[in-house]
């Protein structure tokens, strides 16, 4: 399953968005605030397929706590909860859509406590979702949701005197698992150590342990074991008679390593990666690039990247002109630039392999202006 077909309407800040030509390998470009998360965060909707867990998630991986009700309004175009944000993906069989809705005043057995009511605080989400293969049925207007769809409900509850999530208290919800959703990782741009202990956790839990040492041997050949300390990662070094905590090693490797954990988590998936450069320097980018590609091809799985370094665009192009091992991605690479118009709103321009490597050359910014 490959994504070729993104669409978003009245999600955050993006009224209208149409992204074609998706890729295996994706870059996403543009200005600060152009929209370049937003279309992450869409995707990672989308995959998940209605599952409300999904929007406790988004709030995690941006480490920004839903304290209040409230703030699921800014998942909305301008906190404008009467607007129902619409998400699309195509792939060449099916079409995937989610639907966002909110809610004024009480639901059927309590559920749901309205949006409006601020003085408890207290949000209430519903996300519908779509099988239908017929794009036109997916965007009927004065439908109050998604034809055979299947419903979802999310619950922030009001606790002592502040509404919040907390993993200890676990949220009520409602899902029918009519489409089973897309394998998913979502890579932020500043992961926490605490992200990546529970990455590499589920990576040992689904005995893929071997396939990680495998990757990780290439760019640093003393690795021969990966192990869970408590609440430490260990890396086994040849030679060594302790295992060396993971935050020891250099900054590329412990890039790399969540990086090709993330991409374990999402077999025959989707991998988000948000400003992949943070943490690496140049000089190892063009290595590092060639196991991301194969561990990508390996596991199947298509990958969305932000960018706003050139030296990363650069990079990827020379790992892979010339190789013949990679000859293929030249076909399965594109990137899309996304702009803002004052008229026309959010569009999105795509570029091939060899344009983004002529419009290098030629010296032309890439990344928006």
């Amino acid at each position: 399953m490959t994504f070729d077909t993104l669409e978003i309407k009245d999600f955050k800040g993006i009224q209208s968005l149409t992204v074609e030509g998706l890729k295996k390998i994706n870059f996403i470009v543009g200005k600060n605030n152009s929209g370049k998360s937003t279309l992450l965060d869409a995707l990672y909707l989308i995959a998940k397929q209605g599952d409300p867990r999904s929007i406790i998630e988004l709030f995690d991986i941006r480490q920004s706590s839903l304290r209040k009700g409230k703030d699921l309004k800014f998942l909305f175009p301008r906190a404008n909860t009467k607007l129902f944000p619409d998400l699309l993906a195509f792939d060449n069989e099916k079409s995937w859509g989610i639907r966002l809705q909110a809610y004024s005043g009480d639901l059927k057995d309590g559920h749901l406590i309205g949006l409006e009511n601020i003085d408890l605080e207290i949000d209430g989400i519903r996300l519908l979702n779509e099988k239908s293969t017929r794009r036109e049925s997916l965007l009927k207007q004065n439908d109050k949701g998604f034809s055979g769809h299947a419903s979802s409900t999310i619950v922030v509850r009001k606790h002592e005197d502040t509404t919040f999530y907390n993993r200890k208290v676990p949220f009520e919800f409602k899902f029918n698992d009519t489409q089973k959703g897309i394998p998913i990782n979502y890579v932020p741009s500043s992961p926490t150590y605490q992200n990546l202990l529970e990455e590499t956790q589920s990576v040992v839990q689904k005995r893929k342990k071997t396939e990680l040492v495998a990757v990780l041997n290439e760019i640093e050949p003393l690795v021969e074991d990966i192990e869970i300390l408590g609440e430490e990662i260990g890396i086994g070094l040849k030679g060594w008679e302790e295992i060396a905590p993971l935050k020891t090693m250099g900054e590329g490797f412990v890039k790399l390593f969540g990086l090709v954990v993330a991409m374990l988590n999402a077999k025959d998936g989707i991998c988000l990666i948000d400003e992949i450069e943070n943490g690496l320097h140049y000089s190892v980018l063009e290595k590092i690039w060639k196991h991301v590609i194969h561990v990508a091809n390996e596991l199947n799985v298509q990958l969305f990247i932000t960018t706003h370094n050139i030296e990363i665009l650069e990079s990827f192009i020379n790992s892979v002109e010339g190789n013949e091992q990679l000859k293929q991605t030249k076909e399965e690479t594109t990137l899309n630039r996304i702009l803002f118009h004052p008229e026309k709103g959010h569009l999105a321009q795509t570029y091939s392999f060899e344009e983004i490597q002529k419009q290098i050359e030629l010296g032309n910014e890439l990344r928006g202006r």
